[in-house]
């Protein structure tokens, strides 16, 4: 629960004596839906639009791409580096720190 781990960073220190007892007081307090629950749907609305668009841009290449009159093995390595930079645009190609 991420809720928890703010509640618990955010708060005085002594406030809380641990995340069992933040949770609890979260509960206890404000409930389910507004304590752990609250502010979810933007982050879910935005994910899900970010989602529908990358597959959206990912298949019109796609389609493109076969339509083309280009050879098939150039068409896998430039569909692979669209939907890659379309999907994480802020990642580079190199991935030796990880």
């Amino acid at each position: 629960f991420d809720t928890v781990k703010v509640r618990l960073q955010s708060s005085p220190a002594g406030t809380f004596t641990g995340p069992i007892h933040c949770l609890k007081h979260i509960l206890k307090h404000e409930g389910v839906r507004k304590g752990l629950f609250r502010g979810l749907t933007p982050p879910l609305i935005g994910g899900a639009l970010e989602t529908g668009v990358n597959y959206m841009v990912y298949c019109r290449i796609l389609s493109h791409l076969r339509s083309s009159t280009s050879h098939t093995s150039g068409h896998a390595v430039l569909t692979s580096s669209s939907h890659q930079s379309l999907s994480h645009p802020l990642s580079t190609s190199d991935h030796s720190s990880q």
